[in-house]
């Protein structure tokens, strides 16, 4: 009896089955657009689910409240009472506040930390795995001081939670869909020179499938950051090599497939 080839069973067989190929191949570029949606989303909804422990169960929100300087923010300006820059690194989330408009403590760090947020008095910089977001005090039109910002954060830090992580679901989204293309250059070399003979939509869904991995392990990653002393980033270079890998793995299955004549539907489950 088939049964229905279910997306925790699809996360598993991209990591250790290339048997997952022939199902990518046989629904398409859009069905896979989907599925990159949804991984998406449980990748950000353990990023949400990180953020509101470390502020509300484990104090995060109290700590910040009670030890973070007063400030004002007017004319587009961030003016902090400090006299020395402030680096917080907290098992690998580093914050740092800078009373000036210099970026060399931003520059200095960016590319080590896997999670990373930078004020100073012209910018706000943002970044988790490799997904960053920055944006100038300028553009936001609005002004606020410490005292307003403490009952808001207070009050409503649940909703600012939220939003963070809408945005950061849009960006790891739009950055998933350009890897992706990215890796399915590699796999027009490969298609080539395997013979296949895919269409570029079956190659960009296998690209899409083989990033599987890559996703997974920034989800995992993002939970050790957050509540051991364990810190590491995986460069962009290793990520791309390592999801050509699985999209060299996946094709290499189903040219196997096809010269031994068995590429047929799967016999255990119904797509």
């Amino acid at each position: 009896m088939k049964r229905k080839y279910g997306l925790f069973a699809r996360f598993r067989d991209c990591v250790i089955s290339p048997d997952i190929a022939e199902y990518a191949v046989e629904k398409g570029g859009g069905n896979a657009i989907g599925y990159l949606a949804i991984l998406c989303l449980l990748v950000t909804l353990v990023y949400v689910a990180v953020l509101f422990t470390q502020a509300y169960l484990q104090g995060g929100i109290k700590t910040a409240l009670e030890t973070f300087p007063e400030f004002s923010l007017s004319g587009g300006k961030l003016y902090m009472d400090i006299d020395e820059p402030i680096v917080f690194n907290d098992a690998g989330s580093l914050f740092i506040v800078e009373n000036s408009d210099s970026t060399a403590l931003l520059e200095k760090n960016k590319d080590s930390a896997l999670q990373l947020t930078f004020l100073n008095q012209d910018i706000f910089y943002t970044k988790v795995s490799l997904n960053e977001v920055r944006y100038r005090w300028s553009d936001l039109g609005f002004e606020i001081n410490s005292e307003q910002l403490r009952a808001g954060i207070y009050n409503w830090g649940w909703v600012i939670i939220i939003v963070t992580g809408i945005f950061t679901y849009i960006g790891d989204f739009l950055y998933g869909l350009f890897f992706s293309v990215l890796v399915t250059g590699t796999g027009l070399g490969l298609n080539i020179t395997l013979r296949t003979k895919l269409r570029y939509s079956q190659l960009y869904a296998l690209a899409i499938y083989a990033l599987t991995a890559k996703k997974l392990f920034d989800a995992v990653l993002t939970v050790l950051s957050a509540f051991t002393a364990i810190s590491f980033h995986l460069p962009a270079f290793i990520a791309f090599l390592a999801t050509s890998g699985f999209m060299l793995w996946y094709l290499l299955s189903i040219k196997r497939n096809k010269d031994g004549k068995i590429f047929t539907d799967n016999n255990y489950y119904d797509y």
